[in-house]
This record gives C-alpha cells, sequence and structure tokens, in this order.
C-alpha cells in the first residue's frame, strides 16, 4: 500500500503506463471506511497487485469489501440531493484516467446541470427519459481532433468506452446514481443530442451519463454464468 506522494516520487511520469493501471492510490495507514477516495475495479487492482502489491496489508475480507462496494447498484431516481462541484471533478478524473489507444486520450466530457436542458434531452430520447430526473448529467464523446492516427483512429469507441465506465465505477464508489445511456452509433440519438447541446462537429458523442444521490442500493450484482466463459 503506498501513497500518492509516494507514487509520483517513485513513478511519475517515468511509468506512464501506470496511469492505465490505476486513477487514484488511497492515502491512509488502514482499510478506507468510506471508499470515496478510492477509485479502482478488479482488473486494475489484479494488474496494480501483480506488479507491486499496494494492499498487501489489507485482509482478505477488506479486499473483499472493496470488491462488494464495486459490485452494487445505486438506484438513480432518489433525493434532490445536489451533486457538488468536487464529486464532479473527481468523476471527471476518473473517466480522464481511463486507457487509451497509443495514449492519445481523444475525449471530450460535456457536463449539463441546466435543468431546462437536461428535461429537453429526457423529452427527446425514448432512452434516457431518467435524464429528467438528475442532477446532471456528462456526455462523453469522442474528439475527432485528438483521434489516434492510422489503423489506431476508430479505437476512440473502446477509449471513450472505457472512460465511461470508470465514471460509473467512480460514482458507485462514491455512494452516487449513475446510468450509461447509448448514443454512438444511433443518430435518431445523436442528432437530437447535437441540437440541444449546441456540439461542435468535431464532436462524436458516445453515452450520456445521468448522475444523482440515490434513495436506496440494490443488493450487489451477481451476473455469473459458467456458459459465457471459454477455457483453453
Amino acid at each position: 500500500k503506498i501513497t500518492r506522494q509516494e507514487y509520483d516520487d517513485n513513478f511519475g511520469e517515468k511509468k506512464n503506463f501506470l496511469k492505465t493501471l490505476i486513477f487514484l492510490i488511497y492515502i491512509g495507514e488502514k482499510a478506507p471506511d468510506d471508499v470515496e477516495e478510492l477509485v479502482v475495479n478488479q482488473v486494475i487492482v489484479e494488474y496494480y497487485e501483480a506488479y507491486f502489491h499496494p494492499f498487501e496489508k489489507y485482509t482478505e475480507q477488506e479486499r473483499q469489501d472493496i470488491i462488494h462496494l464495486l459490485t452494487l447498484k445505486h438506484k438513480m431516481n432518489g433525493t434532490n440531493e445536489p451533486v457538488s462541484n468536487e464529486q464532479v471533478e473527481k468523476l471527471l478524473r476518473a473517466g480522464m484516467a481511463a486507457p487509451s489507444a497509443a495514449n492519445a486520450q481523444p475525449w471530450k466530457f460535456i457536463v449539463i446541470r441546466d435543468k431546462a436542458m437536461l428535461q429537453e434531452l429526457s423529452d427527446s430520447l425514448s432512452n434516457a427519459r431518467i435524464v429528467a430526473g438528475a442532477d446532471l448529467a456528462i456526455i462523453v464523446a469522442g474528439d475527432q481532433r485528438k483521434m489516434a492516427e492510422g489503423d489506431l483512429r476508430d479505437y476512440w469507441v473502446d477509449d471513450a468506452a472505457a472512460a465511461t465506465e470508470n465514471i460509473l465505477l467512480a460514482a458507485n464508489a462514491m455512494g452516487l446514481g449513475a446510468v450509461w445511456t447509448g448514443i454512438y452509433p444511433r443518430k435518431w440519438i445523436e442528432d437530437p443530442i447535437r441540437k440541444i447541446t449546441d456540439m461542435p462537429s468535431y464532436l462524436i458523442p458516445l453515452s450520456m451519463v445521468p448522475i444523482g444521490h440515490p434513495a436506496g442500493v440494490h443488493k450487489p450484482i451477481d451476473k455469473w454464468k459458467s456458459e459465457n466463459v471459454i477455457y483453453k
């Protein structure tokens, strides 16, 4: 278990690939009771632990508690409590920590707090009615000016999807409710969003994530199906 300062001192810019494996290292001498500061998923834990063992001081129960928090599903429709600017920045930092082809980071994040705009998006999109009840929404878009060149260009979809998933994981870890609503490649969804948000032509919206404070928490998600796995 290492601190952010130790990470910067020992790795920093010399190990850019680490930034594709971990967003935030928890600072503290004991396992966190509130993992609001911890943004991590199981794959990141496994890779990072394999290299540097930052969780070696955690007990097996503490590790399982972290995984449990990552599998909780928070209800979207909830309280009217606003999501703070600090929380929004944490979500965006998580999104920007996602891996990307050639480290191009070809994304742009559009944060929508305007209630009238959220309502208009809800009224215009049959797959995103829930947006009207959210405190805000984040549109994750690909920026054509920053996409990787050549054969790597199309990976912007994977890059933006990874950023979207990071935002969802961060929201979950912070006790917020968040939902992935798809946009790309459906023009009938993309076009109204472009018009309503006055989106620049060089951006391609991939997803929209409504976010708010949930009224409650569902049971942990268990989608395990052995038939979905092929062993060789």
